[in-house]
């Protein structure tokens, strides 16, 4: 469920009433459902981490189904991005950085980028930033500035904007949230 399954949906290429879908061999390892699974948990950073690995297996998997005219190369050398920004998305990146990473020009990586994760490198590491901020807020009673701090954000009320253009509210009202669960 949510607001981008109809996408992927098309995306993948199912019909309305739904399938199976073939892989090429050893298409089952390559798109890594097992991360998923392996990600699984109770915390809310499991739950985020389960997410973006469905995310990825998702997107893995259109390439797969699509066949993508990119040289795979780089496509995967832009995959592997993705993977370190979701693993260092509590520090700072720029796209120059992004780029060199993926032995790619900034040009050509950001309209490759955008092509596989429907949203520029610096958007999707801002959001990844904001996923790490939502299971920190939920988790501890840290202050909404030591929150900012622990992402990079050295500016709490610039962290407040960020968040709120993202997730629609502010930090401290995401806190609150109905299902949060008792914070140590």
């Amino acid at each position: 469920v949510g607001e981008e399954v109809l996408d992927w949906w098309d995306w993948l290429n199912l019909p309305p009433a739904g399938g199976i879908l073939r892989l090429p061999a050893g298409g089952a390892e390559d798109i890594a459902l097992g991360r998923i699974h392996e990600s699984l948990g109770l915390r809310t950073e499991s739950l985020v981490a389960a997410s973006s690995a469905l995310r990825w297996s998702l997107v893995r998997l259109v390439m797969a189904r699509t066949g993508s005219a990119e040289p795979a190369s780089a496509r995967e050398a832009v995959v592997r991005v993705e993977d370190w920004m979701r693993e260092h998305s509590a520090g700072q990146v720029n796209l120059p950085e992004l780029a060199a990473r993926a032995g790619l020009s900034q040009a050509h990586f950001s309209a490759l980028f955008k092509r596989i994760f429907d949203r520029s490198p610096m958007d999707h590491f801002l959001r990844l930033k904001v996923q790490r901020a939502c299971g920190l807020l939920l988790e501890t009673n840290w202050p909404v500035k030591r929150i900012a701090q622990e992402v990079s954000v050295a500016d709490p009320l610039y962290f407040s904007r960020m968040f709120h253009r993202v997730m629609g509210c502010s930090p401290r009202h995401w806190r609150q949230y109905p299902f949060r669960k008792e914070r140590h």
